[in-house]
């Protein structure tokens, strides 16, 4: 069987509630990839979801910290802790539930700064980024006629039509009361003494100010910092 396969049959046997047969085939799966195939995050992160449906809570939380430990970008960090949100909340774990969605946004957050930045160097720097004269003589004639988005600090133009939607979602996400209402639904449930629109002017006051936009600082500001009181 290809490993489509063995995850298409791991979706059934969890359906069944066969649940260990399940995580066999979700193991299977991972090491019988060929080439060809891709085995994604979000295929990865149905393990712990299984483990902890088949009681192994402990194996599960480890499958999770596996994975995020082997994963240094801020997309696939937001996405793992988003999984570890809701496996803590399944537990029970409110506040660590809390801790891990309001981590997962920030490096929501951080991600689409860092790509906005990232064409913003590229349109300011077009030199640096196409090192070829031969490269950057053909983005110039490719750029020839195409729409202007935006346009940098510095005036250069930006081409890429992403970074408008990126930057729209960006200062959605930001949007005192959408950052409420998803904060909101990720405190449900919680005897902890911290309203949503408490916590997004917590985290936006921080995400303002952050100095070093690294995994570590981030993670030290939700997890060591103690965002959520007792």
């Amino acid at each position: 069987m290809s490993a489509r396969e063995l995850l298409k049959e791991a979706t059934e046997l969890k359906k069944l509630k066969e649940y260990d047969w399940a995580c066999k085939s979700l193991r299977l799966a991972y090491v019988s990839a060929d080439v060809d195939e891709y085995i994604t995050l979000k295929d990865r992160l149905r393990l712990p979801m299984y483990l902890q449906l088949a009681g192994k809570n402990d194996e599960g939380w480890r499958e999770l910290n596996i994975l995020a430990e082997h994963t240094k970008n801020f997309r696939d960090q937001a996405d793992i802790n988003n999984q570890m949100k809701i496996f803590l909340r399944k537990e029970g774990n409110i506040k660590q539930s809390v801790i891990h969605g309001v981590y997962a946004f920030i490096l929501e957050v951080i991600d689409k700064k860092q790509y906005i930045r990232n064409l913003e160097y590229s349109a300011d720097h077009p030199k640096k980024i196409n090192a070829d004269d031969l490269d950057y003589e053909l983005m110039i004639l490719f750029d020839e006629g195409r729409d202007i988005h935006a346009y940098t600090i510095n005036g250069s133009p930006i081409y890429d039509c992403s970074f408008k939607f990126i930057r729209e979602d960006l200062y959605k996400m930001l949007d005192v009361p959408t950052m409420t209402k998803r904060f909101d639904k990720l405190l449900s449930g919680s005897k902890l003494k911290l309203s949503g629109a408490q916590l997004a002017i917590r985290v936006l006051y921080e995400i303002k100010y952050f100095s070093n936009n690294t995994l570590s600082s981030i993670s030290k500001f939700c997890f060591a910092n103690h965002i959520i009181p007792d």
